[in-house]
This record gives C-alpha cells, structure tokens and sequence, in this order.
C-alpha cells in the first residue's frame, strides 16, 4: 500500500501537492465504512490510511524539499471546513 501512495504522490503533482499542505497535521481517513484504513467513523479505528499517508509525505518532503517548502510558504492548505481539532485537518486528495 506504501509503495502505492509513494507512487501516486510521486506521479500527481497536484495530489502531492495537496498532501504537502497539511503541514505536519495529522491525517485521518474519516469513513464509517472502515475501522482498519479508516477512523471507523467515530475516531476508533486504526486509521492505516492515514498513517501511512503522513509516513509518505514525510519521506517525499525530504525527495521534494523546496517544493514542499514552498507550498507551506504560501500557507494555501486544501483542507475540509469540518475539522475536528486544530491538530487534525480533514483533507481531499484525489489523482
């Protein structure tokens, strides 16, 4: 599934661009439908999806520093109007 991601944010600028933007907030995969790669809707589930998110936007800020750098520069996030705490900002990232 890692490899996956990496390839998809490597390949989508805008996906990846997306990803960069939020920061160093944790990511959490909001279904109901999914209590392993989800939040399982009410915040207990493992959230695998989100994990491994942060872990590859971790890695590619490192490949893609002064892109990453300028996307948190410019402080424009793609985020949801529904977060649940300042920490936590609810993010689509499609490709």
């Amino acid at each position: 599934m890692k490899e996956g991601l990496l390839a998809k944010f490597i390949r989508h600028k805008d996906a990846r661009k997306a990803l960069f933007s939020t920061g160093s907030y944790r990511i959490v995969e909001h279904t109901q439908n999914d209590a392993y790669w989800g939040d399982g809707g009410n915040g207990n589930g493992k959230n695998r999806l989100g994990e491994l998110l942060v872990q590859v936007r971790e890695e590619l800020k490192l490949r893609y520093e002064d892109e990453a750098k300028q996307i948190l520069l410019n402080n424009k996030p793609v985020v949801g109007d529904r977060a649940r705490s300042a920490k936590v900002r609810k993010v689509c990232i499609h490709a």
